[in-house]
């Protein structure tokens, strides 16, 4: 069954194969938009995790204490920690803020909270078209052998 724009539930095995052939490639569509979806949420949740993780270590650390400091993801410089009561947290697009470690450490907990209530909206809903996904393409396999059948007899 699929559903209609205007709320109605239409019987997928009524359609013609050109029109089950249309659905299926709607939801190889959803389901690849989810699949990246979900990898770009999670991206952002490990890098979160880490910027948690360093915060957390720098509870243990003094100030005067060398370190490498990443420019790049693959170049360093040395450098020095200044203060180990605050740093300077990136709040999106541009902004940054000042905040103390606690405050630092709160607000990546609450991030990290919020992005993982996000992924497992969309693991639903991405299991969700995996599954009308499968049931669509086992119609068209049945409509496309059927098709070819018809097509077998009518050169008889």
């Amino acid at each position: 069954m699929a559903s209609a724009g205007s709320g109605e539930v239409i019987d997928i095995n009524m359609l013609n194969i050109q029109q089950v052939e249309s659905i299926l490639q709607s939801l190889n569509n959803e389901v690849d938009f989810f699949t990246s979806s979900m990898v770009k949420l999670k991206e952002a949740y490990d890098k979160l995790n880490s910027s948690l993780g360093n915060v957390e270590r720098l509870k243990t650390m003094k100030g005067g204490m060398e370190m490498l400091v990443p420019v790049t993801s693959a170049m360093y410089v040395d450098g020095e920690i200044a203060d180990t009561k605050k740093v300077i947290v990136e709040l999106g697009t541009g902004y940054f803020v000042e905040k103390s470690i606690p405050e630092a450490e709160k607000f990546f907990k609450r991030k990290l909270d919020f992005l993982k209530k996000e992924i497992e909206k969309i693991d639903v809903v991405r299991n969700q078209k995996l599954e009308q996904k499968q049931i669509t393409t086992n119609v068209f396999k049945k409509k496309l052998i059927e098709h070819q059948s018809q097509m077998a007899a009518a050169k008889s």
